[in-house]
């Protein structure tokens, strides 16, 4: 419908005014009665309409103007009075009108319209039941799909219940001191070299030998056939030069594989400035073993194409494509080769690397404290590298544990295979709660190490000890100290007690300094993942690349070379 002009509506308002409908209804300035009783009447009306509205929880006003067609306001027209108190007018805020006859109206048992049109008035008294009903069906849904979105999480383990440590600590001093941790039997007559890979050796091996059992043809094979393939990728992509010693490339083989690999290690030993040197003629710099064995050309184009998988079979958010096969091929030769004893650490480790790289971590306490940081595994007894993680900033290369978080969830992937057998870890602050001790304690596997006095469960400590000073903690199958040496230290076992014994160390005034036996006994295991890195590097082969994953490779060789001259030893 067309807007009427504004000579329209007046002629309607004249219209209006001049006709006498009876009702007691008119257009003039005077009140009458009849105005003052429609008044009243249309206040109860509304008082009514809205006290009904309000009971129910469903939207009717646009809907109730279908009851009353003839007083619904529209775009086209609109009633504009210059009395501010008319309630007719629609200028502000459209309202009902009603006609003066109201005895058709039926308030109590007015009709409510959806916004479908469909009549809801009968179902009115159970629609509170209704909502009740929708709003914990509703709760529960979103219960349902914020679980499910916590275990569609990447990398996260969905079985692993939700656990809460549940242990009360105890602090007097007499409960404290017939504190008896539990006992974790380990059988260490099998620990060592695995004798199936004795069994698997030459009766008179040699070094190569044990080299390949671990570093073993298949995996050999598969850097070949991928170097290979790497030389046709670049020949399509690329436009070689005219002198491009790529032209001179012809495909690799096992042997020549090894051969490579042989003379990187060898170059640890022959500590060069320039990887030219090892090709030098000079009466100063000559090592005859290097031309011998491989020319420098043929070397150098060897690094260069090194490659370890298909870049078109690539696979998207894995962020160890490059090096995933090496990496997981190793790992799984690492824990074959030896069996642990019953004493083992983690710690972190660091491989130096300060060029571009999404993972790259920086941690102040190692000496490269820029690079690519491992979760690293090693046997207390030995240094021997039992198992390693590469932290990529995801969990996908992690057994995730909702309860246990990241740190947790680094010891019980990394312990996984060694659960159930008494074996006893030890780790830093960083790992260690006493949530993670107790899941591992239920797996028959003991825990020490430092602990944050913030982490949950940790019971609160007086703020202030005397140097020397120790206040011990108990709870069922765990024990919690701490104790005042230059800084607060707290520590966090379930193998051992609250007791302290004397060490051959002195104070200022010439007294014996006594520590807790969980302090004594943590500082002889951990630092093993140290003396490791410490031992690999006079054996480091890497050189400045500007492909990490070729760097990360020779770290591997390394950790390879230490494995071997433990297996040579023993």
């Amino acid at each position: 419908m067309a807007s009427l002009s504004q000579d329209q509506i007046n002629e309607l308002i004249t219209n209006a005014e001049s006709e006498d409908d009876g009702d007691g209804w008119s257009w003039d300035g005077d009140t009458s009665d009849s105005e003052l009783e429609g008044d009243s009447l249309v206040k109860m009306i509304r008082e009514k309409l809205v006290s009904k509205l309000c009971s129910t929880p469903v939207n009717t006003s646009r809907n109730l103007y279908s009851q009353f067609p003839s007083s619904k306001p529209t775009s086209s027209i609109q009633y504009i009075s210059n009395d501010d108190q008319d309630m007719y007018c629609f200028a502000s805020s459209p309202e009902i009108t009603i006609n003066s006859d109201l005895d058709f109206i039926d308030i109590e048992n007015l009709p409510i319209f959806n916004d479908n049109g469909v009549n809801i008035s009968n179902i009115s008294n159970g629609l509170m039941d209704v909502d009740e009903s929708i709003k914990n069906t509703s709760n529960s849904i979103s219960d349902n799909i914020s679980g499910a979105n916590k275990c569609s999480k990447k990398g996260k383990n969905q079985n692993s219940p939700k656990q809460v440590f549940s242990g009360q600590w105890n602090f007097n001093d007499d409960v404290c001191s017939k504190f008896i941790p539990k006992k974790f039997n380990f059988n260490d007559f099998q620990s060592g070299i695995n004798l199936d890979f004795i069994d698997d050796l030459a009766p008179e091996f040699s070094e190569l030998d044990i080299f390949k059992m671990i570093f073993d043809e298949h995996l050999v094979q598969h850097i070949v056939e991928e170097t290979n393939k790497f030389f046709h990728f670049i020949i399509k992509n690329k436009v070689l030069q005219q002198h491009s010693k790529l032209k001179k490339w012809k495909e690799t083989s096992v042997n020549e594989t090894y051969t490579f690999l042989a003379l990187t290690l060898l170059m640890a030993h022959q500590k060069k400035n320039n990887i030219k040197d090892y090709w030098s003629t000079s009466p100063l710099l000559l090592t005859p073993i290097f031309g011998k064995t491989m020319s420098q050309d043929r070397c150098l184009i060897i690094l260069r194409l090194l490659h370890f998988c298909d870049n078109q079979n690539q696979v998207q958010g894995n962020r160890l494509f490059k090096i995933d096969t090496i990496v997981e091929s190793l790992r799984m030769k690492f824990r074959s080769v030896f069996k642990p004893y019953q004493k083992v650490c983690v710690d972190e480790s660091i491989v130096e690397w300060k060029g571009r790289l999404k993972f790259k971590q920086y941690i102040s306490s190692k000496r490269h404290r820029f690079g690519i940081k491992l979760f690293v595994l090693c046997v207390c007894k030995t240094g021997y590298v039992l198992d390693y993680l590469v932290y990529t900033g995801d969990n996908k290369h992690i057994n995730f544990n909702e309860s246990l978080k990241q740190s947790g969830s680094v010891i019980t992937t990394l312990m996984e295979p060694y659960l159930n057998k008494g074996h006893i870890i030890y780790m830093d602050n960083w790992y260690s709660s006493p949530l993670l001790y107790q899941y591992l304690s239920e797996h028959n596997t003991g825990a020490c190490g430092t602990v944050r006095n913030n982490r949950k469960g940790i019971p609160m400590f007086p703020t202030k000890l005397a140097p020397g000073q120790c206040i011990s903690a108990i709870t069922k199958g765990m024990m919690t100290c701490k104790w005042k040496d230059k800084r607060d230290v707290h520590m966090l076992s379930t193998v051992h007690d609250t007791k302290m014994s004397v060490t051959n160390k002195t104070d200022r005034v010439g007294n014996k300094i006594k520590k807790p036996d969980c302090i004594l006994d943590y500082n002889v295991n951990m630092g093993l993942i140290d003396k490791s890195d410490m031992q690999m590097s006079f054996n480091n082969t890497a050189r400045r690349s500007i492909k990490w994953y070729k760097k990360f490779f020779f770290i591997c060789l390394i950790y390879l070379s230490s494995i071997l001259a433990l297996c040579i030893i023993l």
